[in-house]
């Protein structure tokens, strides 16, 4: 015999039918099936209305903290213009002693540059733990 669903095989599958039928009769059958169809379609929306909520909901967070981080770049920028300001005014220096510190004016890393960088730190720890000298390319 064949293996037909979930490893049971094409005879298993005609006794379950068999006892199925002789549980319920010929009448119930349809009605049984219907029900299990219509249960099925309800779970189904469900997972939908689930999983649309949840979308909508982190789209909400991403846009308040995309927000939060502009506002947090904008205020930086005024407090280093606001340090630079003073320390021209005290000192008369024409150069920048706030610098971004924080690397907030720096370019965003994209995943793959991070993923890159992660893994040079780890072909790193490796080369450190066997005992090898760091290559200058990696």
């Amino acid at each position: 015999m064949s293996l037909f669903l979930f490893g049971i095989s094409m005879g298993e599958i005609v006794l379950i039918f068999l006892v199925v039928l002789m549980l319920f009769g010929s009448k119930k059958i349809p009605d049984l099936a219907r029900s299990l169809g219509k249960g099925m379609n309800e779970f189904r929306k469900a997972t939908e209305d689930i999983k649309r909520e949840f979308e909508q909901s982190t789209s909400e967070i991403k846009e308040e903290l995309s927000q939060i981080e502009t506002n947090i770049r904008q205020n930086s920028n005024e407090i280093r213009d606001l340090a630079e300001e003073v320390y021209r005014d005290d000192y008369g220096a024409q150069t920048s002693v706030a610098d971004d510190i924080y690397g907030l004016n720096k370019p965003e890393i994209s995943d793959a540059e991070i993923l890159s960088v992660e893994d040079n730190t780890e072909a790193r720890k490796e080369d450190s733990e066997a005992g090898n000298e760091p290559s200058p390319n990696k």
